[in-house]
């Protein structure tokens, strides 16, 4: 989450995954990209929640997206999905 005047801009990204069952192979990746998140979920201090659809990058994995706040607002907690 980053801060601006007047509003938070919120990112995520594609939880890792274990790859099940794990390779045998020593130098092979053992986790692999989850699916992007679509939604965050922000609970505000004024005690109202607000869900952010995100837009995903064509070139790179994160995904963001803005939530406006009205003058002495900040964001308690968010949470991607």
């Amino acid at each position: 989450m980053i801060p601006t005047d007047g509003a938070a801009i919120l990112l995520a990204r594609p939880a890792l995954i274990p790859i099940e069952p794990p390779p045998i192979e020593p130098l092979a990746y053992t986790h692999q990209l989850g699916p992007n998140p679509t939604t965050v979920d922000v609970t505000l201090s004024d005690g109202s929640e607000v869900a952010v659809l995100l837009q995903t990058g064509r070139d790179f994995g994160v995904s963001v997206g803005r939530v406006q706040l009205a003058p002495g607002v900040t964001v308690v907690s968010a949470t991607s999905r």
